[in-house]
């Protein structure tokens, strides 16, 4: 994906509302944590029907820019970008984000080092 750079999107972390006919809609959420910055996608009509997690980004810079693309790719595709919109699913998103946080601490991996797990074979 090529990414260009719009001047019209935010370049904050703040919700990014796009909206086509029909009532369809599409809410970009951006959260930090200590692995980086994570993308999040929700799109339905009047509830998010589906939803789309990306990341972790190691910047926010980088979250960002990944959102801006889509966002453009979107509006290139007729949706339209709303400003000053309030967010409407910010429920859903979070309890999308603790799902997400209670399969991270679920699947936790032990990284500590272990000497007597090192084989010598000399």
């Amino acid at each position: 994906m090529r990414l260009f750079y719009s001047k019209t999107l935010p370049n904050d972390c703040s919700v990014l509302v796009l909206v086509a006919e029909g009532g369809r809609r599409i809410e970009f959420y951006l959260r930090q944590s200590d692995e980086g910055a994570t993308l999040l996608a929700l799109a339905g009509s009047n509830e998010p029907g589906k939803s789309k997690l990306q990341g972790p980004y190691e910047t926010v810079e980088q979250a960002i820019a990944a959102r801006n693309a889509i966002a453009q790719a979107l509006i290139n595709e007729g949706f339209g970008h709303v400003v000053n919109h309030q967010p409407l699913w910010e429920l859903a998103a979070q309890r999308a984000w603790g799902e997400v946080k209670s399969k991270n601490s679920a699947a936790k991996v032990d990284t500590t080092f272990k000497p007597q797990d090192v084989f010598l074979d000399w």
